[in-house]
């Protein structure tokens, strides 16, 4: 009776959201104690054919795919296979060098690895290629001295976590995640996939902010110009794209459904996935003794951590994605929720469903 007064309410906020017009797609899974207890839809998946959501429409969600990309660096480190504070270069030897040669897992997950800056690329073929933008991104000099500084490496990450990764186990992005994670995840699909599967029609902004020529850019302004640069903005039309949708690019190209990536969180606080004192590892503020105060994110390894009224920081982790897809745990509740959408802009759909799950679930 709980869980399935808890889905008529999850399923009534997002009818709401749609029919108010601040949304345009959603979806939504909620996962209690290891288990699938609640999913819902609403509105329309793809407006040029007006095809509605449901259970298996997957959604492009851009950053959430990092939480995904740390969950299989913590699986290959659990299994012995990897350590965090080990050079990066050990497993990937072109990396090290251009004042690389000491940057650790550690600083990747925690984004002060330094080098954000995303490399040139000509054409969406190029970006696709993940042994190119690999090789790209190990010729890189840093932006400052690694584990000094904390900025969100927004797509470099993709070749930072998981490179190693491929080098250590042989697979792909989609071959671990069939065999740690499950099905209804891509980050690289198949020609015939990106064709042929239910994908979401991503929807830009209405009212794109507007940025100022004459107002000087702040350090972070600058380095995040150089994370995500023109070339590949803006980003829904670049996601939209079926050589894009190709490539393996595991920091932004990750496309999935609710239930999947609740059911990962889920099984992460619920401990099916890796050792309960790992988690807490995982999911504990990394403050690197070199990076002063100022300088920190609110980083956990890979995955980013909301304090919460309460309760610890690190108690609630998770990763959102540009546009507004979110999906978090609660590690004391054991639960975790997921809300997708298609329309990318700032309005937070998922905020209702999360505080509608803990009045009902924490």
């Amino acid at each position: 009776m709980l869980y399935a007064q808890l889905e008529s309410r999850v399923q009534t906020c997002l009818d709401e959201l749609v029919k108010s017009g601040k949304a345009v797609g959603l979806q939504a899974a909620v996962v209690h104690r290891g288990e699938l207890v609640a999913e819902a839809w609403s509105g329309i998946a793809d407006t040029r054919t007006e095809r509605p959501v449901d259970r298996d429409i997957l959604f492009p969600v851009f950053s959430m795919t990092k939480g995904v990309a740390a969950t299989l660096v913590h699986l290959v480190a659990g299994a012995g296979r990897l350590n965090y504070d080990a050079p990066l270069a050990d497993y990937w030897p072109e990396f090290g060098c251009r004042g690389k040669e000491k940057i650790t897992m550690r600083m990747v997950l925690s984004h002060t690895a330094g080098v954000p800056q995303l490399p040139e690329a000509e054409s969406h073929e190029e970006f696709a290629d993940f042994e190119r933008m690999a090789a790209a991104v190990a010729a890189l000099e840093p932006l400052w001295k690694p584990g000094t500084e904390c900025h969100y490496h927004a797509v470099t990450f993709s070749w930072l976590a998981f490179k190693p990764l491929k080098n250590i186990t042989g697979c792909s992005f989609n071959e671990l995640v069939r065999r740690y994670l499950g099905k209804d995840c891509y980050c690289g699909m198949t020609l015939r996939e990106a064709e042929t599967l239910p994908i979401a029609w991503l929807e830009p902004n209405p009212s794109p902010p507007v940025l100022s020529d004459t107002v000087p850019l702040t350090e972070n302004d600058r380095i995040a110009r150089l994370a995500i640069p023109p070339q590949v903005c803006p980003l829904e039309q670049w996601m939209n794209n079926t050589t894009i949708r190709t490539a393996c690019i595991p920091a932004s190209t990750g496309i999935m459904n609710a239930r999947f990536i609740a059911g990962m969180y889920g099984d992460l606080v619920h401990g099916k996935l890796i050792a309960a004192d790992q988690l807490t590892y995982a999911v504990s503020p990394v403050h690197q003794p070199l990076v002063p105060p100022g300088k920190r994110g609110n980083f956990g390894l890979g995955y980013a951590l909301d304090a919460t009224p309460g309760g610890p920081i690190g108690r609630v982790f998770g990763h959102g994605g540009y546009g507004g897809s979110n999906a978090k745990a609660d590690l004391v509740g054991d639960f975790a929720v997921a809300v997708l959408k298609n329309r990318m802009d700032s309005c937070d759909v998922f905020t209702p469903v999360w505080h509608l799950v803990r009045e009902a679930l924490a």
